[in-house]
């Protein structure tokens, strides 16, 4: 994955994958990095929000994370198990609308 990044810098869907697989071994500061990197060239990429929100909750970020979710429903407004997922953490950690 770093190899295709490394490729592709520009490519927001390469950035948040690795970002994903840092998440899970929970090296958040690089996810969190590439995360940034990702929303400035896609602003508009739904899966970077909902996964910046992911990790700040991880950290403990909760309103920041409730922000991100945000975000990602206003980008996102379907009903799956994202959305569901996300709705519940705006809720948790931030109130709703």
């Amino acid at each position: 994955m770093r190899q295709v990044v490394q490729l592709y810098p520009r490519y927001a869907n390469a950035l948040v994958a690795l970002a994903n697989a840092l998440h899970t071994t929970r090296d958040y500061d690089e996810a969190l990095a590439l995360l940034e990197r990702a929303q400035r060239i896609d602003s508009d990429y739904p899966l970077t929000p909902y996964l910046l929100g992911k990790i700040k909750l991880a950290q403990g970020r909760r309103q920041e994370a409730a922000e991100d979710m945000r975000r990602f429903l206003e980008i996102w407004p379907t009903d799956d198990e994202y959305a569901s997922a996300a709705r519940r953490i705006v809720a948790e950690n931030g109130g709703g609308d």
